[in-house]
């Protein structure tokens, strides 16, 4: 494969790691599938990649608890917007914050926001990490896993693509497309 970005994570990997681990605290889901795909091709040590992406996200995750928890109940943009948002989830936050958190993670853009409300309902620290590492695991196995699977999907096709980066590409696009499809859905059980 010819790739200057590929070739540089094999030249140094931890550079690689670097990006997982800030990437994955910040937007996972597109971060996960590609390193999915990147490790079935071998670029990434699986063992190694899915400790940092769970650090990350728990990191991730864990700022977003600390906004929630540190905010005050003031007028500005995003109080409004967390309230507004995920008031009529505090029963289910509080109650059945397992099944809560889980949809959530494949809930494009309301999982922050539920994480934040956690901490603005001030959920016991202990138990917010305990129901979010996993919702993180069964997270990563699923999306990672459909990374992996798009890449050694490509392994059987490469002869026919010249160029990791467009079956990359093509594998994201389908799995935003499933994504949508999950979204739509999880929102309903919401």
């Amino acid at each position: 494969m010819q790739s200057f970005i590929l070739d540089s994570l094999l030249i140094w990997p931890w550079l690689g790691c670097l990006l997982i681990f800030l990437l994955s605290g910040v937007e996972g889901d597109i971060t996960l599938f590609s390193v999915g795909f990147l490790v079935s091709l071998g670029f990434f040590d699986p063992g190694q990649v899915f400790l940092v992406v769970l650090v990350g996200r728990l990191v991730g995750d864990g700022a977003w608890y600390w906004l929630g928890y540190t905010i005050k109940q003031h007028n500005n943009f995003f109080t409004r917007w967390l309230l507004r948002l995920t008031k009529s989830f505090d029963e289910h936050i509080t109650n059945r914050p397992i099944h809560t958190f889980i949809v959530s993670k494949f809930t494009y853009g309301i999982h922050h926001a539920i994480l934040a409300r956690a901490g603005v309902l001030k959920i016991n620290l202990r138990r917010f990490f305990e129901v979010n590492l996993l919702a993180d695991l069964i997270w990563i196995i699923v999306v990672g896993g459909l990374g992996y699977a798009s890449g050694a999907g490509f392994v059987l096709v490469k002869g026919y693509l010249h160029y990791a980066e467009l079956a990359l590409l093509a594998g994201i696009v389908i799995f935003l497309t499933i994504w949508h499809f999950v979204f739509r859905l999880s929102k309903k059980q919401l």
